[in-house]
């Protein structure tokens, strides 16, 4: 992977506020859900956890029995199984809620530094709302998309990573 140290050109006297905003939401997400929510056992009588181990227990991840998994699960394995976008369960605000979550802190590190070096640019060529529209399109679209490649997988989707890679298509339609 290559890592970006910057970008031209930068609008000077430009405030990306849109960009900014959609860094701190999804910084924002990962300290107030991810990180707590991470280090909660679950309940393992809880309807929603029930749900979530028939759902995971026909397919586990590979190497994984289904009692190691279970030891394993955190409150924020099942939030991202009640919020992030399941092919098998479609809901519209899953594909946005999801575009908000991320599976670790590199997961989230990674997605922000490119947003960090190309959305500016981007927001400054389509403006604010244009930019907005733009990254919750290609997010949504890209979410649509891997979901075309799933089936009725109940694996939920999570990343702002379609978003970013459409921030980036955008970077370098306007910037060729």
């Amino acid at each position: 992977m290559i890592i970006p140290i910057g970008a031209t050109p930068n609008q000077p006297g430009y405030i990306p506020w849109i960009n900014y905003l959609l860094i701190l939401i999804n910084v924002a997400v990962y300290l107030l859900i991810t990180v707590p929510l991470s280090v909660q056992a679950v309940d393992l009588n809880d309807p929603q956890v029930q749900e979530f181990i028939r759902s995971i227990a026909q397919s586990p991840p590979p190497g994984m029995t289904l009692p190691d998994l279970l030891s394993r699960l955190t409150a924020y394995d099942l939030f991202t199984f009640l919020h992030g976008y399941k092919p098998g369960a479609p809901s519209l605000m899953d594909i946005y809620t999801a575009m908000f979550l991320h599976g670790g802190f590199m997961h989230l590190a990674g997605n922000m530094l490119f947003l960090w070096i190309y959305g500016d640019n981007v927001e400054y060529r389509l403006g604010r709302i244009g930019y907005l529209f733009a990254y919750l399109a290609t997010g949504a679209a890209a979410t649509l998309f891997f979901a075309l490649f799933t089936g009725n997988s109940m694996t939920p989707l999570v990343g702002a990573s379609g978003a970013i890679s459409g921030v980036l298509g955008l970077y370098f339609i306007l910037f060729p």
